[in-house]
């Protein structure tokens, strides 16, 4: 049965607002392991998303929940967009840096054409990332 980690409260009381990863095997299960022990200290964290990185680090692509909906990590990719007619029109997509080299070679091809870069982001669940 294929394994997930949720993202629960830590349940120690001197550690109130802080965060843990426990393997469990649906996304919506209540019973779970600790991925780090709840002895140790390390494991425990502020944010959700702390938690979720740490987790990862250790069992990486792991699928990982909290209240039964994947944790979302913001995704950040460039457009370049050439001005047409019609309005703005996507010609390329990737990191800024190549992002930043597509519109000089469409400025230097099209000199006439206006390019803009627009950042794009997604939010998509933290394993993807």
């Amino acid at each position: 049965m294929p394994r997930v980690i949720q993202i629960w409260d830590d349940l120690h009381s001197e550690r109130a607002g802080y965060f843990r990863a426990y393997w469990c095997k649906s996304p919506t299960d209540t019973i779970g392991c600790p991925v780090i022990g709840v002895c140790s200290p390390g494991g425990s964290h502020r944010t959700i998303r702390a938690t979720a990185i740490e987790a990862l680090k250790l069992h990486p692509g792991t699928e990982v929940y909290r209240n039964g909906k994947p944790v979302l990590f913001p995704s950040v990719s460039w457009d370049v967009q050439q001005r047409t007619t019609e309005g703005w029109e996507t010609v390329s997509s990737g990191t800024f840096s190549q992002a930043r080299e597509n519109a000089k070679d469409y400025r230097a091809n099209q000199p006439e054409l206006p390019v803009r870069l627009k950042r794009v982001i997604d939010r998509v669940p933290i394993w993807e990332v």
